[in-house]
């Protein structure tokens, strides 16, 4: 993704003329008040779409009814489907990345979070766009797992990100993969989250960090992803051994640190990140892209969704592998696990200290996996 030199006023006010085909067809779908997020994201996606589709097929693409028309328009103009368009659209605008930049930090608060930016920079100008999505992303994950009263206790448990900024949490948002602490992130990601423990003054105190590639809005869902790993690492550590006494040198830190720590399948670790973007971050807000569900049913004709057995089991290695279908296929099970059997009980799965959730499924759910699996693909819209 690229710097964009500017997101503002690319859609024309309703009712105002343009001579563009596109300017045109942006009004008419857009509606009478659309999201903050799609007039940032919508030219971006339109962008991207010129630079692989020919000058001749563009017309069909702009002469759009309305949103469904148009994802269809574009998929039959470059000739592939929406999941693969859309990572091969990150890797376009990362390649667009800027070059100069100032290295320097600022900060503005985001709810939980404390956000750095570059002056000037694209996330620097999008901090509201950040802010409201970080927001939502949070709130709504901290509701449906239960985890206000744990999250709120590591908050006040963690290393102050900056004075005056006690219980926030730092997220650092870079302008070009190859600034020096960009390192952090691994060459086949575009975000990291790190969970550590340091002692001050005697006492045990948390640490989180997020590093993040932002490049323009369509990157929030990299931040929203890590968000949700913030509240679910966060909001299942155990402070007391880390607080409830003073530390004495790395053994006791160690000791305490670990004691906290509670083990977390990979499936619900990275599931909710997906979760959180797919239902109530970038996806949900965007007011474009069809439903998960939706989405899941295009991976399914394909033959391209995952046996849940193995969706559960998957470790972090697996889970990049098989990204495209891994997202949406934890993000749309837990949706449905959410919705058929509450919160508490998939709070309970996610404190079981368990590394396997296919383990510990039956026990908490009381139905095997493969029964689980038939409702969830009938109540998505087909069984496999």
């Amino acid at each position: 993704m690229f710097v964009a030199a500017c997101l503002i006023a690319v859609i024309p006010a309703a009712g105002q003329s343009d001579a563009s085909p596109r300017s045109a067809m942006l009004v008419r779908i857009a509606g009478r008040d659309p999201s903050p997020l799609f007039e940032a994201a919508t030219p971006l996606l339109l962008d991207y779409v010129e630079s692989i589709v020919p000058k001749e097929k563009r017309a069909a693409i702009y002469d759009a009814r309305d949103r469904a028309d148009l994802l269809q328009r574009i998929e039959a103009a470059a000739g592939k489907d929406l999941i693969d368009l859309g990572s091969e659209m990150f890797a376009y605008y990362e390649s667009r990345a800027p070059r100069d930049f100032d290295p320097s930090w600022t900060a503005f608060p985001a709810g939980a979070f404390l956000v750095h930016v570059h002056p000037g920079s694209t996330a620097d100008r999008e901090r509201a766009l950040i802010s409201r999505e970080i927001n939502s992303v949070t709130i709504n994950a901290l509701r449906a797992l239960g985890l206000t009263e744990e999250f709120a206790a590591a908050q006040a448990a963690l290393k102050p990100a900056a004075p005056e900024s006690a219980g926030l949490i730092p997220i650092y948002l870079y302008a070009a993969r190859k600034e020096p602490g960009a390192a952090k992130i691994s060459k086949t990601s575009t975000g990291n989250a790190t969970l550590g423990a340091t002692i001050i003054d005697k006492a045990g105190r948390l640490t989180f960090e997020a590093h993040i590639l932002y490049f323009n809005a369509l990157s929030l869902p990299v931040i929203e992803h890590e968000a949700a790993h913030a509240v679910v690492m966060l909001g299942t550590f155990d402070v007391v051994a880390l607080t409830a006494k003073p530390l004495d040198g790395e053994s006791d830190l160690r000791k305490a640190f670990f004691a906290g720590l509670r083990k977390i399948p990979t499936f619900l670790q990275e599931g909710l990140g997906d979760w959180a973007f797919y239902y109530h971050g970038f996806h949900n807000q965007w007011g474009l892209l069809p439903s998960p569900e939706s989405l899941l049913a295009l991976l399914r004709r394909e033959g391209r969704t995952l046996p849940l057995p193995e969706l559960l089991a998957g470790d972090i290695r697996y889970a990049a592998k098989n990204r495209k279908a891994y997202s949406l296929e934890a993000a749309a099970f837990l949706q449905y696990l959410l919705k058929t059997y509450g919160t508490d009980r998939v709070k309970r799965w996610l404190f079981t200290n368990e590394t396997s959730g296919a383990k510990t499924f039956a026990v908490v759910f009381g139905l095997p996996l493969e029964a689980a699996e038939k409702e969830f693909l009938a109540a998505a819209g087909g069984v496999r």
